[in-house]
């Protein structure tokens, strides 16, 4: 993914808030801040109200009642901000106003709309885990409730208006067009160019996925240096000038990318108690191409680095064919082997941060460039900002506003780290209301061969053809052949073109050079490979009964990563989740660490007693945790905040007796268990 778009030849520090006028000649504002804030407010809560009265399902007298409470609400805000209410009715109007904690939303799960009996189409709209919900009042809500906080609310301003720039980048601008502004504050808009007979070709051409972008970047590359030099003629300096690179095009395709393994990135998200916002780092790294390479060898559409991949077990192996050739097996390839190493490695980030906000950054550009450059920097050099509400959300907006020239003086925190959480929340809004239909998500079980064992390619699926494998869910046409169909389904297999189905009768089409043979291991790696739910059925009941590892399968199915609720989750989880919020609120102290390595130590205890795969993927993200305390960056942070905050030690709530009753299992709860503890 190409970098933050500079003019070439010099390097570039954007400071202080930005605004982003859509009017060349003045860049003029519409309203005042105060009440750009409250139309903010209004259309969140009008926002919620909608989705509420136009559900199928029933409010509820809890729900009803805060319905009709929030339509005062909203018609008294919207008079205030008009001015046509007095000082009372104001206060009235104040009085409906809550801060996100407080406010009741009604929760639409995932399960209603993307259950497994009939998929049903949604947008990340009508989630509750939009970050407008749950990372308020970052990226949206009234600020209302913040005005004791003036300087804080200040921050949240500026960190919105850059937000509001890179919305236009992935929702507004496309791939053909360059948005010319003065930089500074006011950051006043010049021009926006469009390569107007490129985008015709390109629409001519169908809006082919594979589209020769590199051509195009090329073009607006020569191209921002002319408009940069036109606009330097015209009298405009050059220092602080910016020409961003419109990328909704783009983001639409990496969208369409991702339509098979999109639920699956919502589901993960809310397994981990996180926002949607996880689901773009994808999008922000690659645009969700899985054979992109880094400079640094990161790889995967997620961009993992090699000891990373290592480290969860993704490897690269090679499989020999009847041909006599040998083909490639690139793991870090397919994203139900990448998806959720990298979402525990995010979610890790986000908890040794103690926000969301700070911890995505922290994934892309590394846990102890956020400790120094950040946070370490946030508290020696804007302590007119620090405040009981503050948290370290705010220390990460302040580096990337005002604070960013401090921030990136002599630092690795560039331009696309600054932009990396924002870019992020630009396309999940570029496409927010865009249906996702759960009818394409890839169906699929993930194995491995057992001990010993030894098939060809051409075995397995002239067993199925012949048992009818071919009325599989392969998620694939008809008319392709099987061979073709596993080829799309195992995406990490770099296998040759097979012959061309038939829609007349099922057709098998393994090629000799494509006709590999599969393993238990191979150079010493776990062969890993998919097939459509009911493959393993059919070959159980036709002579290969002891072919599969049983214990290797992972179904990736409309119930996976399912919610885990309460039941799910012990005392020790909730006194994790306690921890991480005083980990927010800068609880970088060696007592939290010392609990931190207690809780780790409990949580590997319960994932050996009872190996459920929601207790051994939270041993796994609570001792990368740990990991990342044990980095210098830590230290030097904690060491920051007790010299700068002067903050005494927190009591550390000890980690009680393991329990003796074994732990909820998804099984119980589903026949209705609702204890948990």
């Amino acid at each position: 993914m190409p970098p933050e778009k500079a003019p070439p030849k010099r390097k570039r520090e954007e400071a202080g808030a930005e605004t982003d006028g859509d009017s060349p000649a003045a860049g003029l504002k519409g309203l005042q801040k105060g009440q750009e804030e409250e139309r903010r407010g209004l259309l969140a809560r009008s926002k919620l109200l909608q989705s509420m009265l136009t559900s199928n399902r029933p409010l509820g007298v809890r729900n009803m009642l805060w319905a009709m409470a929030a339509v005062l609400a909203v018609i008294a805000g919207l008079l205030a901000a008009t001015g046509r209410i007095g000082a009372v009715t104001q206060s009235i109007a104040d009085s409906f106003r809550s801060t996100p904690s407080e406010a009741p939303q009604e929760e639409r799960s995932l399960d209603e709309v993307a259950g497994d009996s009939e998929d049903e189409p949604f947008t990340f709209a009508n989630l509750a885990g939009h970050p407008d919900n749950t990372l308020q009042p970052y990226f949206s809500g009234s600020l209302a409730g913040q005005s004791d906080d003036k300087s804080r609310v200040d921050l949240i301003q500026q960190f919105r208006q850059l937000t509001d720039r890179y919305i236009k980048r992935f929702a507004v601008d496309d791939n053909f067009t360059l948005r010319v502004s003065t930089g500074g504050e006011p950051d006043t808009l010049l021009e926006v160019f469009t390569f107007e007979e490129e985008r015709q070709k390109y629409i001519e051409a169908g809006r082919p996925q594979g589209y020769n972008w590199n051509r195009i970047n090329a073009l607006r590359r020569q191209k921002t240096r002319e408009l940069v030099d036109k606009w330097v003629a015209r009298g405009v300096p050059e220092g602080p000038m910016r020409v961003k690179w419109g990328m909704a095009t783009k983001t639409k395709e990496a969208r369409r990318r991702d339509n098979p393994f999109i639920e699956y990135e919502i589901r993960l998200a809310r397994f981990f108690g996180k926002s949607l916002l996880m689901t773009e780092i994808g999008t922000k790294e690659t645009f969700n191409q899985d054979d992109l390479v880094s400079p640094v060898d990161a790889k995967s559409r997620y961009q993992l680095m090699p000891s990373l991949l290592s480290a969860y077990g993704i490897h690269r192996y090679r499989l020999s064919t009847s041909a006599g050739n040998s083909i490639l097996v690139a793991e870090e390839q397919h994203p139900l082997i990448t998806m959720e190493p990298a979402f525990k490695h995010a979610t890790a980030s986000i908890n040794a941060m103690g926000h969301e906000i700070p911890g995505i950054s922290a994934y892309h550009t590394g846990v102890n460039n956020i400790y120094n450059e950040i946070i370490v920097k946030f508290l020696k050099n804007a302590q007119e900002y620090v405040s009981p509400s503050i948290t370290t959300a705010d220390a990460y907006i302040w580096g990337v506003t005002e604070g960013f020239p401090i921030v990136s003086r002599n630092s690795s925190f560039g331009d696309f780290s600054r932009t990396y959480v924002v870019g992020a929340y630009g396309a999940l809004k570029a496409m927010e209301e865009a249906t996702i239909d759960t009818s394409q998500t890839i169906l699929a079980d993930r194995m491995a061969l057992a001990s010993g064992k030894r098939i060809t390619l051409d075995h397995v699926l002239t067993t199925l053809a012949e048992n009818g494998g071919g009325d599989l869910p392969w998620k694939a046409p008809d008319s392709l052949s099987l061979y073709t169909r596993f080829a799309r389904l195992n995406k990490h297999f770099h296998l040759p073109a097979g012959p061309d189905g038939s829609s007349d009768s099922l057709v098998v089409g393994v090629p000799e050079r494509g006709n590999v043979e599969l393993s238990a291991t191979a150079q010493g790696e776990t062969v890993r490979f998919f097939l459509p739910p009911g493959a393993r059925r059919i070959l159980n009941n036709n002579g290969h009964a002891d072919l599969i590892d049983e214990s290797s399968v992972f179904q990736f199915n409309h119930d996976t990563y399912a919610d885990p609720g309460e039941g799910m989750k012990t005392k020790y989880d909730h006194q994790y989740d306690r921890l991480i919020d005083e980990i927010r609120r800068f609880g970088f102290t060696e007592e939290n660490k010392q609990q931190l390595a207690d809780l780790a130590q409990t949580f590997e205890q319960l994932a050996a007693s009872e190996p459920t795969h929601y207790r051994k993927t939270m041993a796994d993200v609570i001792a990368k945790h740990q990991r990342f305390w044990s980095y210098p960056g830590w230290s030097n942070v904690s060491q920051t905040v007790q010299t700068v905050l002067g903050r005494a030690p927190a009591e550390t709530q000890q980690p009680e007796p393991l329990d003796d009753q074994p732990i909820q299992t998804p099984e119980n709860i589903e026949t209705g268990a609702s204890t948990g503890r």
